[in-house]
């Protein structure tokens, strides 16, 4: 997911963005061998404002503002690293090639192992690989 506030004039999606500065959230699902998809989007950005680009929709006066940075925040997941999901295929797959998600996985089967002992197999494990990352444009 895609978050962040601004004005977008324009945007390459199907449906027209809201007239104003607002919060935006793009969420968009990928499907299995599909890792790549582009946005392309026409921001209202005024020069000389200096504001927070984390003050969203009011100055401090009670105005209106359009910041002149814009804070960008992207979270999701990797594929590859869900357990129980691709256990057997990341069984598989350990040592012939480096595995997408790996690290994360060997994380999951550790954990797994300490519960099943810790809970005498009564617990189920549900892992999954995230990835976030946050930046002022």
């Amino acid at each position: 997911m895609l978050a962040f506030d601004a004005h977008v004039l324009s945007w390459s999606l199907d449906t027209p963005p809201p007239h104003r500065y607002t919060r935006h959230h793009i969420k968009e699902a990928s499907f299995y061998g599909e890792d790549m998809w582009t946005l392309e989007m026409v921001i209202q950005i005024h020069n000389g404002e200096h504001t927070s680009p984390t003050s969203r929709n009011h100055s401090p006066t009670g105005g209106n503002i359009t910041p002149s940075a814009i804070e960008v925040s992207l979270s999701g997941m990797v594929e590859e690293a869900m357990w129980p999901g691709k256990r057997t295929r990341w069984i598989n797959a350990s040592g012939q090639s480096p595995v997408t998600g790996s690290v994360a996985m060997e994380i999951f089967a550790s954990v797994t192992g300490w519960m099943d002992a810790e809970t005498g197999n009564s617990t189920d494990v549900f892992g999954m690989h995230n990835v976030v990352w946050k930046a002022v444009l």
